[in-house]
């Protein structure tokens, strides 16, 4: 296994440019005054990285990542591996010593972000990370994700820069260091995120807010996400922002049933939440959550709960028969009036959406995790929080509840409470956690106390 690696990395050398193998030189330790390949399982990548991964400006391909990488792309001081890289990128992926883990493409990059079909492996950030997946607005391309990428696209709560989008785009899309959130595009997303050129407003994740997607009132275009998008765009338990609607939208806000999403509507929404019949339980939502499940594969202007829900959803006790926000909530995702698309989520979500340590209600995720808890029927592993929650899930004293699992659970998936984003598993994830079996990997997440391994 080690001598394909060697191969692997001796190949790329031999094949980059000259920064590449500059770059090579530094990284890879000498003991017998020549450059020597660390051995890939013992090597890992501490905060003070001496290089850090960057595309040159003069690359005119794109990123690839090899069919043959089977395992984790994992850009943390917990790597346990190298990234391994075609050998057609003509520059140098680096990791920064300032940042422990960010991938960034320079301003000249004409081509795309892609990851192949094949990779198994995950893209992740730690939670430590400074950094942030950084799009110039030279690219003339757009963000790609290939249907069978099993890994996602985070941004850590610590992000202090942005993602910006090509150059038609006027503005940017700026997630401030204040927001723990990210955007996620799930493995299933067959296409990309299209932002059309006509959008003169900007899409801004701004310091100021406290977290929601904010699309400007100028926008001429719309927020366009494919049918067969299956990822969301999520704002961590301690945003007490959400999704806001203007007011001046004429049409619904509809969600699709191909992407597994929420939406959420704020305390402004003069309508309904009107659910189904074949909800199997009941939605309670405590007056301070800033947020809520919404499963549904038919929204036609109101939230629809999809039988397939096997938890509870909890209504508060304040509310009477249709469902109110706390008036805590200061934030919520705007759309511009100019908007005609909707946000389209899917039926498939089988689990829950657990909120912020506010939640009075139910399981409380740990402050810094930017995302939100998924598990499925198929998840074979136990979802458990870290030492800050001594090993299982704390219920809140109000739930009467309380956290079930399916009844094919038998390993531990434990989430450290730094964690900023979620494992996710398998090119089959269509908006939740479902592990492939072609997947024979441990994906180790660390912390202070302690450590898991889970063996899909």
């Amino acid at each position: 296994m080690v001598k394909s690696h060697l191969d692997i990395i001796g190949y790329i050398i031999s094949r980059c440019s000259e920064d590449v193998r500059i770059w090579s030189a530094k990284c890879l330790s000498s003991r017998e005054g020549r450059p020597k390949l660390l051995n890939l399982r013992g090597h890992q990548q501490s905060p003070e990285i001496s290089g850090y991964l960057r595309l040159s400006p003069a690359i005119s391909g794109s990123l690839r990542q090899s069919p043959a990488i089977s395992g984790n792309l994992r850009l943390s001081p917990a790597v346990s591996g190298y990234l391994r890289l075609f050998p057609a990128i003509s520059g140098n992926l680096r990791q920064s010593p300032a940042i422990s883990g960010n991938l960034r493409l320079s301003p000249a990059i004409s081509g795309n972000l892609r990851l192949f079909p094949s990779i198994s492996g995950n893209l992740q950030q730690s939670p430590a990370i400074s950094g942030y997946l950084r799009l110039s607005p030279a690219i003339s391309g757009s963000l790609r994700q290939s249907p069978a990428i099993s890994g996602n696209l985070r941004l850590s709560p610590a992000v202090s820069g942005y993602l910006r989008l090509f150059p038609a785009i006027s503005g940017n899309l700026r997630q401030s260091p204040a927001i723990s959130g990210n955007l996620r595009l799930s493995p299933a997303v067959s296409g990309y995120l299209r932002l059309f050129p006509a959008i003169s407003g900007n899409l801004r994740l701004s310091p100021a807010i406290s977290g929601y997607l904010r699309l400007s009132p100028a926008i001429s275009g719309y927020l366009r996400q494919t049918p067969a998008v299956s990822g969301n765009i999520r704002q961590s338990p301690a945003i007490s922002g959400y999704l806001r609607l203007s007011p001046a939208i004429s049409s619904c806000f509809r969600r699709s049933p191909a992407i597994s999403g929420n939406l959420r509507l704020s305390p402004a929404v003069s309508g309904y939440l009107r659910l189904f019949p074949a909800i199997s339980g009941n939605l309670r939502l405590s007056p301070a959550i800033s947020g809520y499940l919404r499963l549904s594969p038919a929204i036609s202007g109101y939230l629809r709960v999809s039988p397939a829900i096997s938890g509870y959803h909890r209504l508060s006790p304040a509310i009477s028969g249709y469902l109110r926000l706390s008036p805590a909530v200061s934030g919520y995702l705007r759309l511009s009036p100019a908007i005609s698309g909707y946000l389209r989520l899917s039926p498939a979500i089988s689990g829950y959406l657990r909120l912020s340590p506010a939640i009075s209600g139910y399981l409380r995720l740990s402050p810094a995790i930017s995302g939100y808890l998924r598990q499925s029927p198929a998840v074979s592993g136990n979802l458990r929080h870290s030492p800050a929650i001594s090993g299982y899930h704390r219920l809140s004293p109000a739930i009467s509840g309380y956290l079930r699992l399916s009844s094919a659970v038998s390993g531990i998936l434990r989430q450290s409470p730094a964690i900023s984003g979620y494992l996710r598993l398998s090119p089959a994830i269509s908006g939740y956690l479902r592990p492939s079996p072609s997947i024979a990997v441990y994906f180790r997440l660390k912390h202070p106390f302690q450590s898991s391994q889970v063996k899909v």
